[in-house]
């Protein structure tokens, strides 16, 4: 998968745009992914231990975020189609705070499956997504996010999501273990919370900062 992400995200982008490839030092195909080689669009971060997605993200957003003006996220499962989708979001949100997102032939419109946030809404926040969520509804608050500053959906921006839901691949043991009854239970508990609890306190920073509508 990740071969297919690196191949495909080298023939589409036209923009000041880099890719960060996140692995496990514990992961069982390590040396594999090693011996991709690198070059200017795309480095290996090899992080120390499995935390999940929502952590994982959170912690390179964070840091990029000092550094780039959009952060943003692709699965391993997810492929750019269209040439020049990483300029057409930098378009999208050129002198605007806001997420981003194209077609991901998927969930569409409906949810930000590959999000891209501009970085004054991660540093006033403090996260990239919501930090209690482990990989489900990760989504869902970036689209939070862009409903309470700007929303852009690029429906000619085509970022395949190659999801098993979509019957585009099988559901392995990773798979598994990230749509299974306990992970769904757990994230439920939190998104429904953080909704509750702390989503209104981020809508205040966020318009304090005058990054809202």
């Amino acid at each position: 998968n990740i071969r297919r992400l690196i191949d495909a995200f080298a023939q589409t982008v036209t923009g000041n745009t880099e890719l960060a490839v996140i692995v496990d030092n514990d992961d069982p195909t390590l040396d594999d992914y090693c011996a991709i080689p690198e070059s200017d669009l795309w480095r290996l971060e090899i992080q120390a231990e499995h935390r999940g997605l929502g952590p994982i993200l959170n912690a390179a957003a964070i840091v990029e975020s000092r550094y780039a003006r959009i952060v943003g996220n692709m699965g391993d499962d997810h492929v750019p189609r269209t040439v020049g989708w990483d300029q057409r979001i930098i378009d999208a949100l050129v002198g605007r705070s806001g997420v981003a997102y194209g077609n991901d032939l998927f969930q569409g419109e409906n949810l930000p499956t590959a999000a891209f946030v501009t970085s004054d809404i991660v540093r006033c926040l403090g996260y990239y997504c919501p930090p209690t969520l482990t990989h489900l509804f990760i989504d869902n608050a970036w689209l939070e996010f862009g409903r309470a500053t700007y929303l852009a959906y690029l429906a000619t921006v085509i970022i395949e999501h190659m999801h098993p839901q979509a019957n585009k691949a099988l559901f392995d043991a990773g798979y598994i273990a990230a749509n299974g009854a306990e992970m769904w239970a757990h994230d439920h508990a939190a998104w429904d919370a953080y909704l509750a609890d702390d989503w209104p306190a981020a809508q205040a920073k966020l318009q304090q900062a005058g990054l809202t509508t």
